[in-house]
Formats: C-alpha cells, structure tokens, sequence
C-alpha cells in the first residue's frame, strides 16, 4: 500500500490493487466427549429449606424442575436442582451464581424470576417463578400460531431480550421449550443466563450441543436455532440471540422449522447455506415488514443482524401496531445508534441524579454538558442516556461532530445519524424539520462535541420549537447561547483531599478518581492493588490532576513501568511547567494538556514523530493507512507496527476491534488536538496531509465503483466516512483540483449508495469552483456524477449539470460520455414529464 501511495505522491498516478482480502477461514471444533447421565434423587413429598416438593415437571441437561411450595409465603414456585458437572465444579458454580444473580436482578415481565439460590448438602438449587402455561413447542404442536398472537408473543420476548442484552447477558439457546405464553398470554424467557455457562462437552445424542464459552471454536447451543456463528465454533455475542429468536419466529408463523433436515450434519448444513422463504403471503396474513424483520434477524452474517436488540424490539412493535389489510410501509427508521460502552462507569452518582432531575422537568429540553476536553462530558451523557432511554419511544440517536463543519453540515450529520432519507425538492434542513414536526413520540438526540458549531446554534434552537417532543443533550466546551438552554456543568471526579492522604485504603477507594485510577491501572496491570505503601502517592496523583479522568487514564497506565512513588515525582515536575503556559485558557484544560505534554515527553524521537503524524486522521485508521501514511519516505526510524503497539499501551491511541474482524486504531480528539499542535509547530503537516490524501484517493478509486457487489468495502467506506471528508476539505482549500476532483469522482458511488447527497453535491460544487478544475475529462465525469446527485432536490439544476457535462464530452469527441450525458437527460426530461424531449435525447 505504502509503495502506491509513494507512487500517486511521486508520479500523481492512480494506483491500482492495493486491497488483497484474503478469504476468512472457519472452523469450528466439535467435541464429542460423553458425559456420563446425571442421577436425580426422587424428592416428591420431601422439604428443601423452606419448600415442600409437590411433583416433578421435567428434566434435561441442566437439572430437573419440580413443582415446589414454599411454606413461608404461600405461593408456589418451580425448584431447579442443578446437574453434577456444575453443583461440583466451584468456578463454574461461582459463574452460574453470579450469572443468575445478574438475570435475577433484570425484573422484566417477560424473563422468568429467580427467587432464591440455594443448597442442601451437596446438591445446589434455583428457586423460580411458577408459570401456568404452555411452552411454545407444545402450543405450536398442532400448527403455526394465528399472527396476532405470534407478534403479541414475539414483541414480549424480544423487549426481554433488549433489557438483558443491554445488561450484557446473553441466552446462547432460545428455543421453543425455553419460551413459554402463561395464561394470561405474557410471554416468558426461561433459563435466561444458564445456557451461558454450560460447559459440557459436545453430546450428539443430546438435541442441545454445549461447551464452554470461553473457548472458541466449541460448539453451543440447539441445533436448528443455533446461529452459523454458533456451528461454526466462532465468537458469539447478543446478536446470536436475534438469530435463534428469528428461527423460533420462523416456526410458529410459518408452522415448520426454519432449518429442516433428516440429521445433525443436514441441519448443520442448512444453517450455514440456506435462506429461509421470508416473503408476505395471503395465507399467512402478515404484513411485508414482519418478514423484513425476520430476514434480517436470519441473516448469515451477524453484522446484517440488528446493531441493537432494542431496534428489533421496536420494529416489531411497529408491526404489531399495523392493521395486518392496511397497504404495507416502511418501518421508521433505526431508533438507536448508541455505541456499545467498553468500560465500567465510575463515580458521578450526584451528577446522574441532578441530570436525571433536570431532564426530567417538563420544561427542559435542552441541556449542554459543559467542561474541558477529556473531563468526561460524552461518558456521563451516554451514561444518563442508558438509564432513561425507554422513557423515549421515538427512540434515541448519537451524532457525533467533531468532523461537522458549518450549518448544513450540521443538519446532514443529523439526518445521517436518525436514518432519514432526503426528500425530492427538500434540503436536507428542510427533511429534518419535516420529521421534527411529525415526531408522535418523545425523541432524544444527542449532539456531541459541538463547541466548533457555535454559530449554528440557532438550527438546533429552531427544531426545538417545532415539536415538543424533541429533547437534545448537547456536549460542548462552550455554551450554545439560545433560548431555552439549560447548563450542566460536568465536574471533575471527586479526589481526596490532602488531609486524607493517610486515610486507610479502604477509605481512599471510594473517592472516584482513585477508584479510577484503580481499574485503568489494572487493565495494564493485572495484580496492581492500593496498599498502605503506595495509598499516599496513588491519592496525591489523582489530586495532582485535578480528577481528569482523561489525565488520570493516562497516568494509571504508567503503572506498569513506574511505581506510583516515581509516578508521582514526574508528574509533579510536569506540572510545574504549566505555570508558563497560555493563560487564556480554561485552568482545568491548562492541566489535561499538561498531562498530554508529559505522556508525549515520555516517546522516544520516532514514536513523536509517529503521534504527531497519527493527527491528520479523523475517526480512526487501520494499520495499513498508518504505513502508508506516516512512514511513506521511510522516514519514521521505527517499524510501524511496532510503534502502535507503544501508542496503545501509553492510552495514546485506543485500539477498537470491529465485529468484521478489523482493528482500527482511534485518537481521542483531545489529543489529536494537542497532536495537530505539534505537527504544524514540527513543519510536517502539509507533506503529511499530502500522504493521507494520497491514500484516500487510492483506496477510493480502487474500490469505489464496485461497492454495491462488495458490502465489506461499503462498511469500510462508512467506516473511513470522516476521513474522506478531511483529505477532500485539505484538497480544496490547498488548491489541489487534479486530485481532488479525482477523490470526488470516486466518491460518487458511495455518496449514492448511502443517499449522502446533500454531502455529495456540496464537496463537487466546491471542486468545480476551484481554479485549476479545467481538466476536460475529470470536469465532465465530476459535472455528470454532480448532476446525478442533485436531482433528489431539483431536476433542473441536476439538468444544467447534465449539459455542461454533454458540452465537454462532445468536445472531446467522447462518444461514450455523450452516450451517457445525453441518456442522463433523457431520464430527467422523462422524470420532468416531458415525453418528446426524453425521446429525442434517447
């Protein structure tokens, strides 16, 4: 990659094949060890503790159930005594409770209660709500379920999945016999948490295949519902859960199992190559996007899945709202793109309630989180918003704008991140305004990193008084200044005073900055404790950086090289060069890139110069991109890989694996600014801007045009988004037209393809106006591929475009972009209803 990017730099051709995607291998391990058949004492008529054993209900691999009352509060319960290979394993015991105690403290309607772990002797058990009802496999005996109370059950079961999957507990093995409909028809997930800890061997005489689920490459679940993840012995995470969900769907709308087979290895077989029949019919009686759904939900590979659990559950609701003989429409669009958190969340407990209180009032609904880069604004944001979310029933939507410039950047980011299409005729302001009006349910929007958007502020108040259900949180290090507006100030964590620099370990543990502290520190080193030796140094840090979390980060993963004494010595000398430093600034931000200074200070010359260069990327890169980009002379005096590995262990940079296997590599915007200080102070961020230009212009070109056959490369695309926006803003305001209009050409596709094209219009605009923009044949490409792009808001410039574009060709005597011009305005005169003209230009 490195070489052809040298080589656009050098020569400022296009290079060619630079991507390779070697096939992805998998296999999955089966076990077929025996396990010896569990032996069950009959305990009808007997006492458990407190419970009186009526009859036995059934049995299976893990454990029997029997009817049981329990004589100290009058009610019936089920009692499930655990099998051997768990009762006698402690760490697997120790797993199971911890698991079960989780499911239990869910308290969801439609996930069955755990009231009780108990033991007696030798043999452990689960004390359970008492269903009187039927399991699905027995109601869908004698057929499918009429459609009403298929989604009536489905909407329930896939709301209980939401709530425990946004807890991070997966089923693993959703089937038939572990949903039940009670009586009373709420529908009820049984054994939610144990299927997660089986680990047992592979059984083939047994219809549930188990195993461990820290070992990938075993076999878990129940065949026929089991995800191809799951055949395949590969990773398996929430979005498993929606497959098996979908294959139960499957059955009791269409009455026969969604992956059929006379054997195991047929059954293995369908679910890794068949696709199930998901289509509307008349005698099925369900609307069209029911089988969206269920399509989705069966879909091969988990990244066509749902991103969230709660997306599924809300569609479905949609569709159970639907009367089944009104025309079919589309399901809104996806109702939540909250990223997933990856750490624990620490401290704030006063600050979540005052945010709770306040967003809570009937009169507010703007609220900006005010603070300095890194004091945690975005994470107590999400966090709030994970806590109140179903109090959102249009759902909630993350736009992130540290890459957004300018007021209709701004309302595009927004439409982008709700899903919204653009309207013909409609700007895409103009879109958002109309959905704003038309919301029916509360909508929470939260716009981060706003504070270089200052000045479209007043877009953000105007939607607010369209529709009273809108409510925006707002991240920013300055205020927006509009009606209506409320501040939250986020503060820093709590830290010990310096008269509680001697209180005990205990003591110290609860202030949240050292608790902090404490976890960052174990993630790099895994046996690091506080003790009585290093509790004054560890509490005089945390106070030293002002309870910045994102200073105290940093600071936590020097542990693994430096005690918290020496930690302690130079920070402190750190710190005391701030006292030099700009005084304009907010003191908290004087002390974060203080912090950020230190942790650069301690980089050897060529991993600098490495993190210096890593700023020109915006969202994040692979390890490819950073070859190419920051090493394309050779210059760097380290081998790359090498040098990311230091970036990551230092927290320099975050390392973010995605669910297609990928690792892209991310710098946190605060310091990517600090970054971007030092590689203009170096003199090296125009040759450097310059290479990651040159990169996205190869990577477009190569893979550009064949997105629509290769969704991998579109993921990529999406993935890259901000990036391509950066090389094409640096293209133009240095004046580059050659490569720019060949970065906007190639970008075409995948601004159409994602319906970005207000985006799409805009960037070619500015290409066209640039005064090198006279190269004839990329003119007319960019006029055409211009014009295309406009025509959702307006066939009449889309048609000026078209003959400024059909002009050049002829001048070229281009016969095919003649061809193509002159069939692109024979469309839009067809589009315009003017029938003659369309024929004559055809």
């Amino acid at each position: 990659m490195r070489r052809e990017v040298e080589a656009l730099l050098v020569h400022e051709k296009k290079a060619e094949q630079f991507i390779e995607s070697p096939a992805l291998e998998v296999a999955g391990k089966i076990l077929a060890n025996q396990t010896p058949r569990e032996s069950w004492k009959n305990l009808i008529g007997s006492r458990v503790s407190h419970y009186r054993v009526i009859e036995k209900l059934g049995g299976g691999g893990m454990g029997v159930v029997y009817k049981a009352e329990d004589t100290d509060l009058g009610r019936f319960v089920a009692l499930k005594f655990l099998p051997d290979h768990i009762a006698h394993d402690s760490q697997a015991l120790s797993r199971f409770q911890r698991e079960a105690r989780a499911a239990s403290a869910l308290n969801h309607p439609n996930i069955v209660t755990i009231y009780e772990l108990g033991h007696l002797g030798g043999t452990h058990y689960i004390a359970m709500e008492m269903i009187c009802g039927e399991t699905l496999r027995t109601l869908t005996s004698s057929g499918p379920l009429p459609f009403r109370k298929a989604i009536a059950v489905a909407t329930q079961i896939a709301d209980a999945l939401a709530k425990a999957h946004a807890t991070g507990l997966v089923h693993r093995d959703l089937k038939p016999e572990n949903l039940m409909v009670a009586e009373d028809g709420t529908a009820k997930i049984l054994d939610f948490g144990l299927a997660k800890l089986r680990e047992r061997p592979l059984d083939w005489d047994s219809p549930t295949i188990v195993g461990s689920i820290t070992d990938p490459g075993t076999v878990m679940g129940t065949l026929g519902y089991m995800s191809p993840e799951q055949a395949n012995g590969g990773h398996v995470d929430f979005r498993s859960d929606q497959f098996s969900f979908g294959a139960v769907l499957y059955e009791i709308v269409h009455g026969q199992a969604a992956f059929p087979g006379s054997g195991r290895a047929e059954i293995m077989a369908a679910i890794l190559r068949d696709h199930p029949q998901c289509s509307p019919s008349a005698k099925l009686q369900a609307p069209a996007p029911f089988f969206w759904i269920l399509e989705r939900c069966l879909a091969k590979d988990p990244k066509e899945r749902y991103a969230s659990t709660r997306d599924l559950a809300r569609d479905l609701a949609t569709v159970r709202e639907l009367r089944i003989d009104e025309p079919t429409r589309r399901i809104a669009a996806r109702q939540s793109n909250m990223p997933v958190q990856r750490t624990a969340f620490i401290g704030r407990k006063r600050e979540l309630e005052n945010l709770r209180e306040l967003l809570n009032c009937e009169d507010v609904r703007l609220v900006t989180l005010t603070g300095p880069g890194g004091i945690g604004k975005t994470r107590l944001a999400m966090q709030i918003i994970s806590e109140i979310e179903d109090g959102f029933g249009g759902g909630v939507c993350f736009v992130p704008l540290s890459a957004v410039a300018g007021n209709e950047a701004l309302t595009s980011a927004i439409t982008q991140a709700i899903g919204l299409r653009e309207v013909p005729g409609e700007s895409s302001r103009e879109t958002l305004r109309e959905y704003v009006r038309g919301l029916t349910e509360p909508l929470l929007l939260l716009l981060d990193n706003f504070e270089h958007l200052i000045s479209a502020s007043g877009e953000i108040a105007d939607l607010l008084t369209l529709n009273a259900n809108l409510t925006v949180i707002v991240t920013s290090q300055a205020l927006l200044h509009v009606y209506g507006e409320h501040e939250f100030p986020v503060p820093p964590l709590g830290v010990p005073a310096m008269r509680s620099a001697s209180s005990s370990v205990e003591i110290l543990s609860h202030f949240p900055a050292v608790a902090l502290f404490l976890e960052r520190a174990k993630a790099v080193k895994h046996d690091f404790t506080i003790t009585k030796e290093n509790a004054a140094a560890t509490s005089a840090i945390c106070t030293r950086l002002d309870g910045l979390p994102l200073a105290i980060e940093l600071a936590a993963s020097r542990i693994k090289l430096l005690s918290p004494a020496i930690l302690q010595v130079r920070l402190e000398s750190s710190l005391n060069l701030l006292t030099g430093g700009a005084r304009d600034l907010p003191l908290r931000q004087q002390t974060l890139r203080g912090t950020v200074n230190w942790s650069y200070s301690l980089l050897n010359t060529a991993e600098q110069s490495l993190f210096r260069r890593l700023s020109v990327f915006i969202g994040g890169c692979t390890l490819e991109a950073v070859e190419a980009v920051c090493d394309t002379k050779s210059d760097l005096g380290l081998d790359v890989l090498d040098g990311m590995a230091s970036m990551v262990d230092k927290s320099l940079i975050q390392q973010i694996e995605h669910p297609g296997g990928e690792t892209r590599f991310v710098m946190l915007s605060t310091i990517r600014e600090y970054a971007l200080e030092r590689l203009t102070e170096s003199g090296e961020e125009s040759a450097t801007r310059r290479s990651h230009a040159a990169y996205y212009v190869v990577l477009a070109e190569e893979c550009g045009e064949n997105l629509s056959t290769h969704p991998e490369w579109a993921e990529r695309f999406d993935l890259e988004h901000e990036n391509f926006r950066g090389a094409l803003e640096f293209l133009i305001r240095s004046g580059d037209a050659d490569w720019g209009m060949r970065l906007g050409c190639a970008l075409f596709h995948f601004w159409e393809m994602r319906e970005h094209f207000a985006e799409g219009r805009t960037f070619m605009e500015r290409l066209l106006q640039l005064p090198g923009a006279v190269q004839p044949r990329m003119r007319a490409r960019l006029l055409l591929y211009a014009g295309v792009l406009a025509a959702p808001q307006g066939l009449s410039d889309s048609a000026r475009k078209f003959e400024a574009s059909l002009q050049t060709c002829r001048e070229l005597e281009d016969h095919r972009g003649v061809a193509v011009a002159l069939n692109a305005l024979g469309v839009n005169a067809r589009d315009r209803g003017d029938l003659e003209s369309a024929c004559s230009l055809f």
